[in-house]
C-alpha cells in the first residue's frame, strides 16, 4: 500500500493550529460588537450584500418625578451596514513536499493559519486611524522607563477614554508591556485579560507605523463573520469541515481537494469576514510620538 498523507489529519493540524493562531491574534475579538454565525453565505453575496449590525447611538433621558408619560424617546438605532469579503488561504502538500522540503504537517497547517488570522486582523486595524478616530496621545517608549512613569501612563490613558462602562486596551508589545508589568503572574489574554482597571488589555503588533494602539469601549468597530455556501458541487468537490473558535467565536472552513494537473491534494481556509466603523466615539487612537516606537 502506498504511503499517503491522510487529509483528516491534516485539517485537524489546521484547526489545532487556527486556534492557537486565534487566540494569540485574535483574542481581543470579544470585546467588539460582532455579529458571527456559522451560516453559509456565497461569493456573490460577500462581493455584493453585507450584514447590517444595529447600533444604539442614544440614551433615554432619565428622570425624576415625571408628570407625563409616553413621550419620544432619545434611543436611536443606527443601522451599519458592514460588507464582508471572502478570505481564503491554500497551499497544496503531499509526500513529494515533505520528504523534499523536510516540513512536517503541524509546520504547514501553522502557516495556513498564521496566514489566515493575520488576514482578518488586518482588516480590523485598516480601520484603526486618525482618519476614522480621535487621537487620546502619542505614544513613546523612551519616555515611560520608571515605574511611576509607567504608572502615569496608564492613569492618563485609563481616563482619556469617558465614553461606555466598559474600557480596553489594544498596543503594541511596548505599550503592552507597560501593563503587563503590573500583572505578570495572573495574565491571561483569553482568561483573565484585566488589568489595572481596564477589563481588557490586548496585544497587537499590526498597526500601521504611527499608531502604537487603541483605547475602547468595544463600540468602534462592528464585525461580521460567515461561512462559505460553495452549492452542492463545491461542497462534494471541496469536502469543507466548518470549525467555530471556541475562544473568539470565529467561524471558518477548511477545504481540501485533489488537483489532478498539480498531482497534489490541496487544502485552504476559508471565511466570510468584513469589518466597519461603528461609534466614532467609543475608540482613541494611541499614535506613535516622533522618533519614538
Amino acid at each position: 500500500m502506498a504511503n499517503v498523507i491522510s487529509p483528516d489529519l491534516v485539517k485537524t493540524a489546521i484547526a489545532d493550529s487556527v486556534e492557537f493562531e486565534a487566540q494569540k491574534k485574535l483574542s481581543m475579538l470579544p470585546m467588539f460588537c460582532r455579529d458571527f454565525k456559522d451560516l453559509a453565505v456565497s461569493q456573490q453575496q460577500c462581493a455584493l450584500g453585507g450584514v447590517v449590525i444595529p447600533f444604539a447611538s442614544g440614551l433615554p433621558t432619565a428622570r425624576e418625578n415625571p408628570t407625563t408619560f409616553g413621550e419620544d424617546s432619545t434611543v436611536k438605532i443606527d443601522p451599519i451596514k458592514v460588507t464582508m469579503g471572502y478570505i481564503n488561504v491554500e497551499a497544496k502538500l503531499d509526500l513529494a513536499d515533505v520528504n523534499k522540503t523536510g516540513i512536517s504537517i503541524d509546520q504547514f497547517a501553522g502557516n495556513l493559519a498564521y496566514a489566515f488570522t493575520a488576514k482578518c486582523i488586518s482588516k480590523i486595524v485598516a480601520l484603526l486611524t486618525t482618519t476614522n478616530f480621535t487621537k487620546a496621545l502619542d505614544y513613546d517608549s523612551a519616555a515611560y522607563d520608571t515605574e511611576d512613569k509607567r504608572t502615569g501612563l496608564i492613569n492618563t490613558l485609563y481616563g482619556s477614554l469617558t465614553k461606555g462602562s466598559r474600557k480596553y486596551l489594544l498596543g503594541n508589545s511596548s505599550l503592552f508591556a507597560n501593563f503587563i508589568a503590573k500583572k505578570q503572574y495572573d495574565y491571561d489574554a483569553i482568561k483573565n485579560p484585566a488589568v489595572c482597571g481596564f477589563d481588557g488589555v490586548y496585544e497587537c503588533n499590526d498597526f500601521g507605523e504611527d499608531v502604537a494602539g487603541i483605547l475602547t469601549d468595544g463600540r468602534g468597530i462592528a464585525i461580521s463573520n460567515r461561512l462559505l455556501d460553495w452549492g452542492p458541487d463545491g461542497n462534494a468537490a471541496l469536502k469543507p469541515q466548518a470549525v467555530v473558535d471556541a475562544v473568539t467565536g470565529l467561524n471558518y472552513q477548511i477545504c481540501s481537494w485533489y488537483d489532478t494537473t498539480s498531482r497534489a491534494t490541496w487544502y485552504s481556509i476559508d471565511a466570510a469576514f468584513g469589518c466597519a466603523v461603528m461609534d466614532k466615539a467609543a475608540t482613541k487612537i494611541i499614535g506613535v510620538a516622533a522618533g519614538g516606537e
